[in-house]
């Protein structure tokens, strides 16, 4: 979870995009990256936690539901403390 939680970190504190580089980029994932950047520590936290396959439980724990947080994805909803639905 640290390599993880220093990845969020370190995205959050990169250079604006160029606009060459914006342009190449759809709404949602511009959105996306907008609401990443915005994530506070506790929150960055608990989305690094999900991520690293520890479950959903940190983010629960802030307030996020399953239909927040969305279908399971990849291995990281398969495994950890907190499995989908719990």
């Amino acid at each position: 979870m640290f390599l993880a939680a220093c990845a969020l970190i370190t995205f959050a504190n990169l250079p604006a995009l160029t606009a060459e580089q914006n342009k190449a980029l759809s709404p949602a994932l511009k959105q996306a990256l907008k609401d990443i950047q915005a994530l506070d520590g506790p929150e960055a936290m608990a989305l690094a936690s999900w991520l690293s396959g520890e479950g959903r439980s940190k983010l629960k724990t802030l307030g996020a539901t399953d239909a927040e947080i969305g279908p399971a994805r990849f291995n990281v909803d398969r495994f950890g403390e907190a499995p989908l639905g719990k």
